[in-house]
């Protein structure tokens, strides 16, 4: 610290914050890195605390779900949502099993109970039928009991599509 006196008019103190800074931004350049990795996965992603409230979603999570039809803030799917939450909400849905389902698998991960959890459910369309593998693993290293679920893309569905295609035209050609 350096203290500086003017004749009695000025006082002031200075302190040398230049390790500060650079921690600063190593702390920036770490998160932008995190960010970057996270967002150059393909599979939908969204990083859950201990209560299934979403932390962070991948740059595949965002556009997925605003091109069906979320707003661009994400409200209800995004960061501060609680998937448990929407799980529970679905439980009356046509998909209200596979809800229970996803929701009490993400509760036996988070309690430890499961190390991990694996679900294929149908999530179709009007126009497309859709099927999603959700994976729920604990973060390695995670500070805070973190989750990481991973829904597979749409593309996921392409074996299951052809299936269906195929079965179709059978049936239809009895």
């Amino acid at each position: 610290m350096i203290h500086v006196a003017v004749e009695g008019r000025l006082q002031g103190a200075f302190h040398d914050i230049t390790e500060r800074k650079q921690a600063e931004l190593s702390l920036f350049e770490s998160k932008n890195f995190n960010a970057s990795v996270i967002d150059s996965l393909t599979k939908l992603i969204a990083v859950l605390d201990v209560r299934g409230v979403i932390v962070a979603v991948n740059e595949a999570w965002r556009r997925y779900a605003i091109s069906n039809g979320a707003p661009e803030s994400l409200v209800g799917i995004g960061i501060g949502a609680n998937y448990l939450e929407v799980c529970e909400k679905a439980r009356d849905s046509p998909q209200g099993e596979d809800a229970r389902q996803t929701e009490a698998g993400i509760r036996a991960v988070l309690t430890g109970e499961l190390p991990e959890f694996h679900l294929e459910y149908p999530c179709h369309t009007p126009t497309e039928l859709r099927w999603f593998q959700v994976t729920v693993a604990p973060m390695k290293g995670a500070i805070g009991g973190r989750l990481s679920a991973i829904p597979t893309s749409p593309s996921a569905s392409w074996p299951r599509q052809r299936f269906s295609t195929v079965k179709r035209a059978i049936a239809s050609c009895s």
